[in-house]
């Protein structure tokens, strides 16, 4: 499948890209979203030994793709905002998620595969905590993540983000 889609990638006529669960999403997955959030301060070497078996089982994932293909741009399934922000300070996500991100992401770059993050929500404030960490971007930008300020996304330019995507 991955050899078929890669010849049509050569031939500009797709763009390829795959999806991993990342640092917010994968713990939370297992642990439930209460759980999740209560363990950023009462299991914090729990959260760090999830957050790095997964670091090192991406490095894996991606080198097994790069054996069929190079994709495009990888994105980090987190969402880790909701409709008023995100659900974890910049102090947690540098704890608990930006160690992991500077291990997997030098490893897609190297590739020349883009990293980007994908947190539903509204994510004004939180594409703040991703530029230290490599990422090219953020998705999807999405109009509910502003419901409460009159329903309309933010407009977001080169320079409010920092310069880094």
């Amino acid at each position: 499948m991955w050899t078929e889609w890669e010849k049509d990638q050569a031939r500009g006529e797709v763009v390829l890209w795959f999806t991993l669960n990342g640092f917010f999403w994968l713990p939370r997955q297992i642990l439930g979203i209460e759980r999740h959030l209560f363990a950023f301060y009462d299991q914090a070497r729990l959260m760090h030994r999830i957050n790095q078996e997964n670091a090192e089982h991406m490095v894996r994932l991606i080198d097994r793709v790069c054996e069929f293909c190079t994709p495009d741009f990888m994105t980090f399934a987190e969402d880790m905002s909701y409709n008023h922000g995100p659900m974890l300070s910049k102090a947690l996500f540098d704890e608990f998620m930006l160690p992991y991100y500077r291990i997997v992401v030098p490893h897609l770059k190297k590739r020349g595969i883009w990293a980007i993050v994908d947190s539903d929500g509204d994510v004004e404030r939180g594409r703040r905590m991703v530029p230290e960490a490599g990422l090219d971007g953020v998705l999807p930008l999405e109009r509910q993540g502003r419901s409460g300020r009159g329903g309309t996304a933010p407009a977001i330019s080169q320079d409010a983000l920092g310069g880094a995507f």
